[in-house]
């Protein structure tokens, strides 16, 4: 199959055949470019090039350039180069594919060979992508020595946020992979993957793989010790109420970590404090901004296992009010259907309401007299449910005011947004390899593309960029600057104004490429 695109270098456009054909070698698809000439711009005509003039190549080249300078900026680079002095080339390759492509790796080489990389393309067939998983999942003191020197690179000095997602697999045999609390709601098997995650860079720091059947709560120690190792000082740790119990608190505690951590209302202690604050939180002069959003919040002290902590105490008024809301859509919606349930068995209708609205039976209730079904509503049950709608309460063993501590811990989100990002922007929501060590190669190359990844997310944000484009948007546009290479220079094809606008956001100015890894 052959077609034509064409090339806009100044004011001339360059006419090239693109024809695709099967490597029977190398067992997948390939594509061969062929320069047939110019368009005239008067008759709109091709006119051949003689063989002497004939470029040589043309390569997308825009999105990559950007990718490496940022790579550069932050250190990374260098850190691999030193680290994998074999692989990293490779490392950054591919990592630069899943961003650009957001494709299986196996088809990595059908990309590098239409994108200026300098490397030979050959390193980036399907085997060389497996061996390269191999070599890098082999080396798991490298892969440490790594996480040490890239923690060192950011200096965190405030904030710290940890959190855990799963990634489902379809190959049981790997090691970590096992039936847990799947996020993505699929019965699959899984990993489940930690991450540190640096508030005030808004970059990952370090990941670590735990068997997918191991909850939350029971990670806390491990991680301690990985921060030991990776030196990280002088910062707080905030969590979710998903790591939280009385022996993790005793563990921060002893090993003098300073942390934010939610409490979750199946504490009783919890409770209590909503039943006893609750009035005074929601008060005129509780209130404060966070992020354009009225909140209410109080500070009082708590005992948690023998240890005397701050507490903050937080409620969001919208929220309860939606949850209220809700409430009565269930109640009127309930109410509805059953009218429309007369001939079925209560345990029928019991059943359907049970898989169509979890939790009703708090709310409301329903019971048959004579013929008829009787309705009702669960006063009591709904003011419970009502009670801790909206309400966050945070214990801590260090001493802020009570918006600070609000702020930290809503914004923790940029962790959840970093793994939907890992999963579904950089094609990492399933684990297409089968063995350990791959796996954990596999996992250390997502790890490097969420870093480059989350550097242009953080420019994008700062800049408001989302606004006006996605960021595939941006990555698109970018992709679209290629180089041509003549037969004595290499020229851009022409960049638009809107590029010029791209890069200078990120304070970058094109170069002509040199002929290796990167561009």
């Amino acid at each position: 199959m052959a077609y034509t695109v064409e090339h806009k270098v100044g004011k001339y456009i360059y006419i090239c055949r693109i024809t695709s054909y099967w490597d029977k070698e190398k067992k997948q698809p390939r594509q061969h470019r062929e320069y047939i000439g110019r368009k005239d711009p008067k008759t709109g005509k091709v006119i051949p090039y003689r063989s002497r003039y004939t470029p040589v190549m043309c390569k997308h080249y825009g999105a990559t350039f950007l990718l490496y300078n940022i790579c550069q900026s932050i250190g990374l680079t260098e850190i691999l180069k030193e680290i994998f002095p074999h692989e990293w080339d490779q490392i950054l390759a591919c990592s630069f594919y899943g961003i650009i492509e957001k494709r299986p790796l196996y088809l990595c080489q059908q990309w590098a060979e239409i994108t200026h990389l300098g490397i030979d393309t050959s390193c980036l067939a399907s085997q060389r992508i497996s061996e390269l998983l191999q070599s890098v999942g082999n080396q798991s003191g490298s892969m440490l020595k790594f996480s040490k020197a890239w923690a060192k690179q950011r200096e965190e000095k405030e904030y710290i946020v940890f959190d855990i997602t799963s990634i489902s697999s379809y190959a049981e045999l790997i090691e970590f992979v096992e039936y847990g609390y799947n996020r993505d709601k699929e019965n699959l098997p899984q990993i489940n993957l930690g991450m540190l995650f640096g508030y005030t860079s808004m970059l990952p720091i370090f990941y670590t793989v735990y068997p997918g059947s191991v909850k939350d709560v029971s990670t806390i120690k491990n991680m301690i010790a990985f921060v030991e190792d990776l030196e990280l000082r002088n910062v707080i740790y905030v969590f979710d109420k998903g790591f939280y119990s009385e022996c993790n608190i005793s563990e921060m505690v002893k090993n003098k970590w300073k942390f934010l951590i939610s409490v979750p209302f199946t504490v009783a202690a919890a409770r209590e404090l909503v039943r006893k604050y609750g009035n005074e939180i929601g008060k005129m002069a509780n209130s404060f901004v966070v992020n354009n959003n009225v909140g209410y919040g109080i500070i009082t002290k708590t005992t948690i296992g023998n240890k005397r902590l701050t507490t903050y105490l937080y409620i969001d008024k919208r929220k309860k009010l939606q949850a209220e809301e809700e409430i009565i859509r269930h109640l009127k919606e309930i109410e509805t259907e059953l009218a429309h349930m007369k001939n079925k068995r209560l345990r029928a209708i019991e059943k359907y309401f049970d898989q169509h609205y979890k939790g009703w039976r708090d709310i409301c209730f329903i019971r048959r007299k004579g013929k008829q079904y009787v309705f009702g509503q669960h006063e009591k049950g709904i003011a419970e449910v009502l009670a801790y709608k909206g309400c966050i309460i945070i214990v801590s063993n260090s001493s802020m005011k009570a918006k600070e501590a609000i702020s930290l811990y809503r914004d923790k989100d940029i962790v959840e947004k970093a793994f939907d990002n890992l999963k579904n922007e950089l094609d990492s929501k399933r684990l297409r390899v089968h063995s350990t060590v791959s796996m954990q190669g596999r996992l250390f190359i997502s790890f490097i593309s969420l870093i480059i990844y989350s550097v242009i997310n953080k420019v994008m944000k700062e800049n408001n960029l989302y606004q006006s484009y996605t960021f595939d948007e941006v990555i698109r546009e970018l992709n679209k600057i290629s180089v041509v290479s003549l037969a004595k220079k290499i020229i851009f094809t022409e960049v638009t104004k809107k590029q010029k606008e791209l890069l200078k956001l990120f304070e970058l100015e094109l170069q002509i490429p040199s002929g290796s890894f990167p561009p």
